[in-house]
């Protein structure tokens, strides 16, 4: 039970808060022709931005490996 609870709570938080553009998705397309892939999930990336617009900080280091 608990698995469908936190896929119905994925399922709500990307069909009314996740906003994603034509431009991330033509992104993503080619990415994925390309055989390399994005590791952050678009609703995951959300969360990223909310939290950074509201602390604010002076500094942010993002590491990756795309």
């Amino acid at each position: 039970m608990k698995a469908q609870e936190n896929s119905d709570r994925i399922l709500y938080i990307n069909n009314h808060l996740v906003s994603e553009t034509d431009l991330m998705k033509e992104i993503a397309k080619k990415l994925t022709q390309d055989e390399k892939a994005i590791q952050v999930a678009p609703n995951e990336g959300q969360i990223l931005s909310t939290l950074v617009k509201m602390t604010k900080p002076k500094n942010l280091v993002e590491i990756g490996t795309l």
